[in-house]
């Protein structure tokens, strides 16, 4: 897009102009293909953290919870990264009176409308993916916790199979069913 650079091809210009032109370019270059690498391990990290929530549904939960939201931490660094280099290049932009991308490493204006949807659409990404695995954490929290009136039971899993139950007796006693064994509070 030869608009973005302020080339005119039907002016000639000097060598020198061609060269400082052209090195504006590269630079402007470099500072796109940064940002679109970092909104790249964005999304690479989503679609890692996609793949965790579904092994999730058939395996074990723990490790493949941690692994998503590890992805997830790291689609948000990655994001941030990219949001950062976006306002710099919007905040050299603005800070030009002409608004003609003439600076080093700024965008478009069009390049810059390009970003902000790319930037808003991944950043919606994480955050319902956020809210997704929340949502899976907090079910996983209440089926492995059962509280009645006078115990508290707690599972490994969604079926209480070896689980773990405390209850009180009459006397202030706390009891471990699971293996029958008395321990009484003394204070």
């Amino acid at each position: 897009n030869n608009e973005s650079f302020g080339i005119d091809p039907k002016k000639d210009l000097d060598p020198n102009s061609k060269q400082q032109l052209l090195e504006q370019e590269a630079k402007q270059l470099h500072a796109k293909i940064a940002f679109l690498q970092k909104c790249s391990r964005a999304r690479v990290a989503l679609d890692e953290a996609d793949q965790y929530s579904l092994q999730a549904s058939t395996g074990s939960r723990k490790s493949v919870m941690m692994s998503s939201a590890n992805q997830l931490d790291e689609a948000i660094r990655a994001v941030k990264l990219a949001r950062q280099d976006f306002q710099s290049s919007e905040n050299t932009r603005s800070s030009h009176s002409d608004g003609d991308c003439n600076s080093d490493g700024d965008m478009s204006a069009s390049d810059q409308k390009v970003a902000r949807a790319i930037l808003y659409s991944i950043e919606d990404q994480i955050r319902r993916k956020v809210s997704d695995l929340s949502s899976k954490a907090m079910s996983i929290i209440d089926s492995c916790i059962v509280i009645t009136s006078n115990s508290i039971s707690i599972c490994e899993g969604p079926v209480n199979a070896g689980g773990v139950t405390f209850s009180a007796d009459g006397s202030g006693n706390a009891l471990h069913d699971s293996t029958n064994v008395e321990s009484s509070s003394e204070h």
